[in-house]
């Protein structure tokens, strides 16, 4: 878990990943997420949903934000894992 690692962000990008996997003496390149998905780690949803939740204001906020983060994935040829 992305909190058992301390660290800042509970989303892991490729990069969080690369830093997470250095605490068990491995070292990937950034482009190495194939690797990742054979060893079995995928995008995982929560265990349990969160407790207030707001879904119109979440499908407002991705119709604001969304598309800013698309574009930037798309600059830094990231990608967008989403639930």
């Amino acid at each position: 878990m992305p909190h058992q690692l301390k660290l800042d962000d509970a989303l892991l990008d490729r990069k969080a990943v690369q830093e997470s996997v250095k605490w068990f003496d491995v070292s990937l390149a950034i482009n190495t997420m194939a690797i990742i998905e054979e060893m079995g780690f995928t995008p995982q949803k929560p265990a349990k949903p969160a407790y207030e939740q707001r879904p119109a204001e979440v499908k407002q906020r991705l119709a604001e934000h969304l598309p800013c983060y698309q574009k930037q994935a798309q600059r830094e040829d990231a990608e967008i894992h989403r639930a």
